[in-house]
């Protein structure tokens, strides 16, 4: 196993562990069910699954399906009484050809808009820069709300790729490149 992908399987490990500010609302923890759970439901019938025809329980199967590839974690959310509560998801598939590729980033509609996925993508992106890795993604054509977050985070397109999920529906494959 190379440097680099020793780094970045550690930088992936402690991801959560390093991932609160102090100032920050915002948290990153492993994935752990039935603790994490609460945000299951309200994410599954929202864009891109419900175009895709996702049908119901397929989050919790992939949250918690055995793949030692994946490195699951909950995004955590405080609110300004001090409670916290699970807002959305975040998968990391490592390896993946030349670096981790970002599988799923899912934030539940309540919690939508406040920063939470902005802050969950600039970790890792620090965690792939320290590793000397570029960072990847997809999104689907039909999400274009979705294309315009990973552009301002600095990922640029690559290649659509069509039916890669279901027939008729193309992803375009994005990259951020964390070696420089």
């Amino acid at each position: 196993m190379t440097k680099p992908v020793r780094d970045m399987r550690k930088n992936l490990r402690l991801l959560a562990r390093d991932a609160h500010d102090g100032g920050s609302p915002f948290r990153i923890a492993r994935f752990a069910a039935p603790r994490h759970a609460e945000a299951i439901a309200p994410i599954e019938p929202i864009e891109p699954w419900a175009s895709l025809g996702y049908p119901a329980g397929w989050l919790e199967k992939y949250l918690t399906g055995r793949d030692t590839a994946l490195y699951r974690f909950a995004l955590l959310r405080e609110n300004e009484s001090g409670d916290v509560a699970t807002a959305g998801y975040m998968a990391v598939r490592f390896p993946w050809l030349v670096g981790p590729f970002l599988e799923l980033l899912a934030i539940a509609p309540a919690h939508q808009g406040l920063g939470l996925g902005a802050f969950a993508v600039a970790r890792l992106q620090q965690a792939a820069h320290l590793a000397e890795r570029q960072l990847w993604t997809s999104v689907a054509l039909h999400n274009p709300r979705a294309a315009r977050f990973y552009e301002r985070l600095g990922f640029a397109p690559t290649a659509d790729v069509p039916d890669l999920l279901r027939p008729g529906f193309t992803e375009r494959l994005l990259r951020y490149d964390a070696r420089t």
